[in-house]
Formats: structure tokens, sequence, C-alpha cells
């Protein structure tokens, strides 16, 4: 497997005063490294999404998370928490959803600051604000994503076409204190389109603010002309956006199937083929470029010229992706469709 070389997690361009600090916390859901863990058999126990619930268990190797699924119809679960520790096969325990019933969820990340709480996006653009607790995930507030286009994504460009954007990925993150936005508290949110059928994906970067009388804390700095209200007070900032094309699998992959930031803003790319419920499946993830935000809470994505491939998994879909704090290791999971769902955990990943 390639790995990453030292140099490649520089701040090229954005400075270092604005690289992004996550402070989400979990261990390790391996027995040795490279292990795939099958937790789920057929269609309905796949995972879409996975983040870290905020505790850090790294002394142990112990990790505590959700997952989400991307089931549809009523009766099918939609959220999970995960629980591994080292030498033992992680354990899903299905949770309650308690609210508007989600179609299609593929993405997941917790609100940083705010302990149990936790955004999940649908592939049609609609996120869902939640907070679990004991054996259930209650919907606090839902919102659109910005910008929602068919094709590209972007109407104005000539490839673009009636098909709709069919998001797979949304991610969370603080910028550190030294940042030019960091003081405040401001969030930045990334998602994507999965791009398909020899399209790319389109990365979009904004500041998130939640409603002022919940926010963890003064999240979204000031608010500029340019913000988004996305609905339930849930705001948007100006969004950028950049145009990336996965390095691997070959052929026409799912440029986009999760993204995760690191803890240097670096901005971490699942990729995946789809070739129909049996497989064969392939996938990997990539390093797309990174992602700050300026003083004026404005997002910004700087871009890979050329995309670099940090690990591959034949056999696997990728569809879940989070990096553990602290650590350079990752937690991947799949969606193999009739094979289930697996999980592992790859050093080496996540910038410390």
């Amino acid at each position: 497997m390639e790995r990453r070389s030292p140099s490649r997690i520089r701040l090229a361009g954005l400075g270092a005063a604005a690289a992004l600090a996550l402070t989400a916390g979990t261990g390790t859901a391996q027995a040795a490294d490279g292990d795939w863990y099958h937790v789920g058999d057929g269609m309905t126990s796949g995972i879409s999404g996975i983040a870290t619930d905020g505790t850090h268990h790294g002394h142990d190797g112990t990790l505590h998370g959700v997952v989400v699924r991307d089931n549809k119809k009523p009766g099918e679960n939609r959220i999970a928490r995960i629980t591994a520790r080292p030498g033992e096969k992680p354990r899903l325990t299905p949770l309650s959803w308690k609210g508007p019933l989600p179609t299609d969820l593929e993405a997941i990340d917790r609100v940083p600051g705010a302990p149990g709480q936790y955004v999940a996006l649908a592939s049609a653009g609609t996120g869902y604000r939640i907070q679990v607790a004991h054996r259930s995930a209650r919907v606090l507030d839902t919102f659109e994503l910005p910008g929602k286009a068919g094709g590209d994504g972007n109407p104005d460009t000539p490839d673009n076409t009636d098909k709709p954007d069919n998001y797979e990925s949304f991610a969370l993150a603080r910028p550190a204190a030294s940042s030019p936005a960091g003081e405040d508290g401001a969030l930045i949110a990334v998602w994507a389109d999965r791009g398909d059928d020899g399209r790319p994906s389109t990365l979009r970067a904004a500041s998130f603010s939640l409603p002022d009388d919940e926010a963890p804390a003064r999240t979204g700095g000031s608010r500029t002309d340019h913000a988004h209200p996305a609905g339930d007070g849930v705001t948007f900032g100006e969004v950028h956006t950049a145009r990336v094309r996965a390095p691997y699998p070959a052929g026409d992959p799912r440029s986009a199937s999760d993204l995760k930031i690191t803890g240097s803003g670096e901005l971490l790319v699942g990729s995946a083929t789809d070739p129909g419920d049996d497989g064969p499946f392939d996938s990997g993830v990539y390093s797309a470029g990174h992602v700050a935000l300026d003083g004026a809470h404005t997002g910004r994505i700087e871009a890979a010229e050329h995309p670099e491939v940090l690990e591959r998994f034949p056999g696997h879909k990728v569809e879940a992706l989070t990096c553990l704090p602290g650590s350079d290791k990752a937690v991947v999971g799949t969606d193999d469709e009739n094979a289930g769902s697996s999980v592992k955990t790859v050093t080496g990943l996540c910038a410390r």
C-alpha cells in the first residue's frame, strides 16, 4: 500500500495558521492493523458513514462512535452505535430514530463541542442534526445544503446535466485557536456530491452556524451578506467549490464516497467503484488538498493538482471514514451490498 511522505501534509497556500484542528476522540477497532472485521450481513447492514463520539479512549484502544445506514424503507435501521476493543469483534447496537424519517443516509460527523450531537446527511442533500442518547437518536432540526443543482453541481459548466446531485459525504471541524477564525469557535463544513459516469466530484466548503441558543460555542462568528439560511436556524456562509477526480480506482469511480478533515486541515476523500449489488468492488482513500476558514469566516479549499492515493481496498466498497484524534490512524467502514459490512483500522492515513 502507498504511504504518505512527511512533506505531503504541509498546508500549501493557506498558511499554517489556517490549519484545522479536530476535537473528536476515540480509539481503534482492530485486533491487528490491517484486519477486516465483518460486522453485518445483507443489504440493510451496510455502513455508509461513521463518526466518533468525542470521548478519548486511545490509552486502551477502545472505539466508541456511531454509524449510519443508507436504508430507505420504514422499519429498517438508520443509525447504530459502534463499540470496538482491541482483539474483539466490534459490536453494533441499533438505535431508534425519533423524528422525520430520513431516506438514504450517506454521511455523519460529530458536532465539535456538543456532546452527543451529530449531523447526518441524506443523499438528496437534507441534513439532520441529531442528539444521540441511550438507545435513540432524536432529530433536533433539519436543513438543506446550499447550492444543490443538477449534474456536477454547477449549472454554468458545459457538462452539466439534469441529473441531481447525489451526496455521500459531510464533515465538520473547528479551526485551531491560532487560526484567523479560530478564537470564536467557528465551524467549517465540507461536503461533496459523489461524482459518477466519468464526472468528477464537486467539493464544497463553508462556515457552519447553529442556532445561537443551541450552539456549543459562538459558532459561525460574524455572518456575512453571503450567509445561506438552511432551515431551523442552521446557516452556511459563502460556499467555496473545487472539482476533484479520484486517482483510484480505475475506470469511472464515485470520486467522493466519504470525506473527513484531519488535524492538519488535510482533506481525505474515499472513492469506490459500484458495478452492482454483488460487486466486484474496489475502493481507496486519497488526499484531495486542504481546507480552512479565513478571517472573514469563509471556507476555503486548496485542491490538490494531482490527488495522491493513500490506501487501496480491493474487494470492498468503502463508504465510511473517520480519523482518530491524537493519532495517525483512521477507521473505515464498508457498504458491500449483498456481502454486508466490514470495518478496519488503518495506520498512517490521518495526520497528527
